[in-house]
């Protein structure tokens, strides 16, 4: 799917009233470091903003992305947003 493309899908979710608070450990045990990756994911970066952001290394980035979708039980981003955004919010 076209980066553009799935950031517009982002950003329609996020920009939601009552959009849901997302808490990955509430579904997968991740680590801290995990749940910082796994927001980047959520806000659409790649993974060397990613490695900046977080100040690791764009292979180290590639590591926590596959360890979190492993997680996640997906195999691509997309499907890890689309799975995220479709569970039960504990809070609204």
């Amino acid at each position: 799917m076209p980066r553009a493309v799935l950031s517009g899908f982002v950003e329609s979710i996020l920009g939601r009233p009552h959009r849901r608070k997302l808490t990955a450990n509430s579904w997968a045990n991740l680590s801290l470091r995990e749940d910082e990756v796994f927001g980047s994911l959520l806000e659409n970066l790649s993974n060397k903003e990613i490695g900046i952001k977080l100040d690791i290394t764009e292979r180290t980035v590639k590591f926590h992305v596959s360890n979190v979708l492993n997680k996640f039980g997906v195999r691509r981003r997309t499907d890890l947003i689309l799975h995220c955004y479709q569970q039960p919010s504990a809070s609204p």
